[in-house]
């Protein structure tokens, strides 16, 4: 394979030009063509005069590319660490021949390659142990939303909760709650914007994702999202936004429902305590009546024995005949009674059914 160097002599320098056979060689002769021909070449070659510390200075050596060696007709071991401290990967004697000067470029080129290999799986490491961080402070944040939503009683309350799930996230939000009994439109500060009310209202079936730019509408179920700051400049974490306040929607999708049913049971057990309640007036009414058609029934059987008394005592009737009389009306008046009793116990069993119902 036959790389490419870039090759640029110190015009002070007398050392004569270097035929390479693995090496494509392009000329440079300034700072301008040798910062264009770097960007393509594998290598850079400068060749000093005798006793000079190298024509490019550090900030321009750490400019460029691909390492850069320094050939130079000195040897001296001081010197070597002078051109390595200015940033040079290497210097060269000129004096070294032609096959271990190309050796010496290639190993450049591979530590060159192999370094640029392990920074680029550092790179890759770092970028997974940041991805995996980030995602398990996403799993943490989603977990604790939902063990706290479980606690919320109202839809203001699960709006909040929200809202503070999505400010861990650094997210800018308006929400739209859809409850059978209320929909409730918020903001972080709790209080409604028209605008973006109107537009959740609007959009709520028009798909699970609506993108535009950085704002983002999520709808899922009775719960719809317009977030204003999606980041568009890092793909990944825009997905991963995504999927976490997906999990979050539905988490709060399920506790609308929660919600409405505990609101349904509540109204239940209210008209059933105001049905109750009304029972037993009419159980109250039932039972006084009774008493009274039992004192009323009374009278009469009272009124009807001293008349018929006072009957027998001109019809001269014998003592049979008035017994007989008189023991059919006791009869009469002992049955009437025992059917007044049932009614009045039915009414009492009545009562302590309501009574039950009330307290439970």
């Amino acid at each position: 394979m036959v790389l490419n160097l870039t090759w640029w002599q110190d015009p002070q320098a007398s050392m004569p030009q270097r035929e390479l056979a693995d090496f494509s060689i392009f000329l440079a002769h300034d700072r301008d063509e040798l910062q264009q021909h770097a960007q393509s070449c594998d290598l850079v070659v400068i060749e000093a005069s005798h006793g000079s510390e190298g024509p490019l200075d550090t900030e321009y050596l750490q400019s460029l590319p691909c390492p850069v060696v320094l050939l130079a007709s000195d040897n001296d071991p001081d010197y070597r660490i002078i051109a390595l401290n200015e940033g040079y990967a290497d210097m060269i004697c000129s004096q070294v021949s032609i096959v271990n000067l190309e050796l010496r470029l290639h190993q450049l080129v591979d530590h060159d390659i192999a370094n640029k290999q392990l920074q680029s799986m550092a790179a890759t490491a770092q970028d997974v142990a940041m991805q995996a961080m980030t995602m398990s402070s996403d799993i943490g944040n989603n977990l604790q939303f939902l063990l706290d939503v479980a606690q919320c009683t109202n839809l203001d309350e699960l709006g909040m909760r929200l809202f503070h799930s999505l400010n861990d996230y650094g997210l800018q939000a308006s929400l739209q709650l859809r409850g059978r009994y209320e929909i409730k439109n918020m903001e972080a500060n709790g209080m409604a914007r028209e605008l973006e009310s109107q537009l959740l209202s609007e959009m709520h079936e028009s798909g699970r994702y609506v993108d535009f730019g950085k704002r983002l509408i999520m709808n899922y179920g009775r719960v719809s999202l317009l977030v204003r700051n999606m980041p568009t400049d890092h793909e990944i974490r825009h997905g991963q936004l995504r999927d976490s306040m997906f999990s979050l929607l539905q988490g709060a999708d399920s506790r609308i429902q929660s919600i409405d049913m505990n609101t349904q049971i509540q109204e239940s057990l209210e008209n059933q305590h105001r049905l109750t309640q009304r029972l037993q007036v009419v159980a109250q009414n039932i039972e006084e009546s009774n008493a009274h058609i039992i004192h009323q029934c009374a009278a009469v059987f009272d009124a009807m024995n001293f008349e018929m008394e006072e009957a027998l005592a001109i019809l001269g009737m014998n003592e049979t005949q008035e017994h007989s009389i008189l023991t059919m009306l006791k009869k009469g008046q002992n049955q009437i009674n025992q059917q007044v009793n049932v009614s009045a116990g039915i009414a009492q069993t009545f009562q302590r059914l309501l009574k039950h119902l009330s307290e439970n």
